[in-house]
């Protein structure tokens, strides 16, 4: 039974008609006073919602994890640095509270297992292949020699200046060769007459191993710095301009009509459709480059090289010292590891716009 009163003047009526026909001054006092509570309800959804959320807001501060909707939560706690989860990592470890929840310190523990467990397997097979006798302890030596080796060459020796010499190489290389090949890349992707003249040259030359050029290249360039970074350069160039054609061959053309319908030039359709759209493939294409490059650097270091990884391992196989070849190839995959992660780094920076499709 509901009051309905006349709203028509701004104020209610003296005897206000209830929805059953009787008068209000008709109910019994014990009844309209039920009906005054039952009246001031008027969201009792909305109230048991409010309430609701007290109590999981204190069970979960009972539980020691703070679920606040603020904005690190709202990014998936992506944010946070290494020292909070450490720290949150200990402390509920101690079984004491921590405001991260306990599913990001879990996923945070699973990815770090993951990263290390490969490496734990990996060195634990070198040395049960190293003890074993399986193979003459002359001809592999054990991770624990190999490091000792590694510190002495590095506090004492030339290493420091080996990496360096290399690295610089390799980077110019692959930044000379990445420089041509967008540009190659996008003229044969885009304009057709151009892929005709010139992809068969490419695909003539791309399989060519750079080490079958080392004489031509010292015949033509000699033997100091620049042939170096010459055979490195083709190597670079060569892998990122297929992988630049590929990028500009798979965008979709519902872009370009879309564009050219809004009235826009080739040049813009090239700045402002293509170029964004090929991002991921460049960056893509150089970390390509970058790996294809530290794969030549020992073919590329064959060329009268004093000083380098290359030089280091190819001196050590001249004097059958074991040990150091194997530091050599731990440095290159040590330092190609470490520039690979720095541009993974830098394209999720770059490309934060673009969806990825992972398997939970």
């Amino acid at each position: 039974m509901v009051a309905r009163c006349d709203r028509s003047g701004g104020t209610p009526d003296d005897n206000p008609i209830l929805d059953d026909g009787l008068a209000l001054g008709d109910v019994p006092r014990g009844s309209l006073v039920a009906e005054g509570d039952r009246l001031a309800q008027r969201e009792p959804a909305a109230r048991t919602r409010f309430v609701n959320q007290r109590i999981e807001q204190r069970d979960d501060i009972v539980r020691g994890v703070n679920l606040k909707r603020d904005s690190r939560h709202a990014v998936g706690l992506s944010n946070l640095n290494k020292q909070d989860v450490l720290q949150a990592l200990l402390v509920y470890l101690r079984g004491q509270t921590t405001t991260i929840p306990e599913t990001v310190i879990l996923k945070r523990l699973r990815h770090a297992a993951l990263l290390v467990l490969p490496w734990c397997l990996l060195v634990a097979v070198w040395h049960t292949v190293a003890v074993s006798g399986l193979v003459n302890p002359g001809l592999m030596p054990t991770p624990a020699q190999v490091g000792s080796k590694l510190i002495s060459l590095l506090f004492g020796d030339r290493l420091a200046i080996d990496i360096l010499r290399s690295t610089q190489r390799v980077t110019l290389g692959v930044l000379l060769g990445i420089l041509l090949a967008v540009p190659v890349g996008f003229l044969i992707g885009w304009y057709r007459n151009a892929r005709t003249f010139l992809d068969p040259l490419i695909n003539f030359f791309r399989a060519l191993p750079p080490i079958a050029l080392i004489p031509l290249v010292v015949v033509y360039f000699g033997i100091d710095e620049p042939a170096k970074v010459i055979i490195l350069f083709y190597a670079s160039f060569f892998a990122g301009v297929i992988v630049m054609y590929e990028g500009v061959a798979q965008i979709s053309p519902i872009f370009i009509k879309v564009a050219r319908t809004l009235g826009a030039s080739d040049l813009e359709i090239f700045f402002k459709v293509i170029v964004p759209l090929t991002m991921p493939h460049i960056l893509t294409a150089l970390r390509v480059a970058l790996g294809v490059a530290w794969a030549t650097l020992v073919a590329s270091e064959l060329v009268a090289a004093q000083q380098g990884l290359g030089a280091l391992i190819q001196s050590a196989g001249s004097f059958f010292q074991i040990d150091v070849i194997y530091v050599g190839i731990v440095c290159i995959g040590t330092v190609a590891l470490s520039m690979d992660l720095a541009l993974r780094a830098l394209t999720r920076h770059l490309i934060r716009w673009q969806d990825r499709v992972e398997a939970q």
